[in-house]
């Protein structure tokens, strides 16, 4: 089985770490620090994810219903449809969110590669927990330094 998992956070306006994280398969950890964080540039191997991790993280990518979600990280439910006489009437919601640091998860298993950003405007549960757990199992924190 072909797996990666990759994770971007990107630029804000304020002093937001920016950097990309991926996660192979084999266990590889991937860094490239990109603005606002302590290790700059690119490190290969700053640590590495067993076995029994992989499989939790693609557990939890399940659980989160990665590859069900639309590229914001939304489950799309449709549009809200209201009927009166012989007329129907749908509505859908758009929602427009700045400065803040969006989160970019690419994963890829069993052929198949999906990329949701998150902007972190609300709550959409499953997606969050599942950043958390890769920059856990990445270590980030002490590459980023806050």
């Amino acid at each position: 089985m072909r797996f990666r998992v990759m994770l971007e956070r990107t630029p804000c306006l304020g002093m937001c770490p920016t950097y990309r994280v991926t996660i192979h398969g084999d266990g590889r950890v991937d860094w490239e620090g990109i603005e606002n964080v302590v290790a700059m540039g690119r490190l290969d191997g700053p640590t590495h994810v067993s076995r029994g991790d992989l499989e939790q993280l693609s557990h939890v990518i399940d659980e989160a219903k990665f590859f069900a979600r639309n590229q914001y990280g939304d489950i799309e439910s449709g549009p809200i449809c209201t009927k009166s006489g012989n007329t129907t009437t749908c509505s859908s919601s758009i929602h427009i969110c700045t400065d803040t640091t969006h989160a970019r998860i690419t994963v890829s298993r069993g052929g198949r590669t999906h990329v949701v950003d998150n902007d972190h405007c609300d709550d959409k549960p499953g997606l969050d927990e599942l950043e958390e757990m890769i920059d856990e199992l990445a270590a980030t924190r002490e590459l980023v330094g806050r």
